[in-house]
């Protein structure tokens, strides 16, 4: 089975520890996009790295295509002396090292090591940031002249947040507008799933097909 979701739990019983959801979620979400799609780790779709103490628990884990794995409790005091910008840097390498440590447990082979650490690589060459055109949703007006499109920031400011952006064919004009909260902490990819243009509007459409947002362009459309 291939893995699709990476995920950061922190202690609820600690908040400092806790907000490491918030602060992992960009970078969780960066090493994903840049992560050869349908990897298979250790046979799981889902990864949880646990961010707290195991207790008695297994440091590893795997049941039902569900994968649970706990840091050491020495990472826990480091991270907590670490400034922002260090905590980045050491998250994703928490990732990178915990993954390698998984593929190891299962026997996956250097290649798929080799894979992971190039992803770790790809992410800090980035600069932890990246700008997604998503596509799926972008759409041209019936017209031709005017085309919605729609972007996903992931960065350290923004955590994941998304936008549209309409641009004129002809003036080359351009109107921005945000459809998420800045910053934001979710993962909106199956959330946004259909749009269209309906006269001046583009209107966007979750997956149970209800209407979520209506952007109107400030500048006047020819429709």
């Amino acid at each position: 089975m291939k893995m699709n979701l990476l995920v950061i739990l922190g202690d609820k019983k600690n908040s400092d520890i806790d907000s490491i959801k918030c602060q992992a979620h960009h970078i969780i979400e960066l090493f994903m996009e840049l992560l050869p799609k349908y990897l298979d780790i250790d046979g799981s779709s889902r990864i949880t790295i646990n961010f707290k103490p195991k207790g008695a628990r297994a440091q590893y884990s795997t049941i039902l295509g569900t994968s649970n794995y706990f840091i050491e409790e020495n990472k826990l005091n480091e991270y907590n002396c670490l400034d922002v910008e260090e905590k980045e840097s050491f998250i994703l390498k928490l990732i990178e090292e915990s993954l390698i440590d998984i593929a190891k447990r299962n026997s996956r082979g250097q290649e798929i090591e080799d894979i992971i650490r190039k992803t770790y690589e790809l992410v800090i060459k980035n600069n932890f940031s990246l700008k997604i055109k998503v596509s799926k949703i972008s759409r041209k007006s019936s017209c031709g002249k005017f085309k919605a499109n729609v972007y996903r920031y992931l960065n350290k400011e923004l955590g994941e947040a998304w936008c549209v952006e309409i641009v004129s064919k002809d003036s080359k004009e351009s109107y921005v507008e945000w459809i998420t909260e800045k910053p934001s902490y979710l993962n909106r990819k199956d959330f946004f799933k259909k749009s269209i243009w309906q006269g001046e509007e583009f209107l966007i459409y979750n997956r149970l097909d209800k209407l979520v947002r209506t952007i109107k362009p400030k500048f006047k459309l020819e429709v």
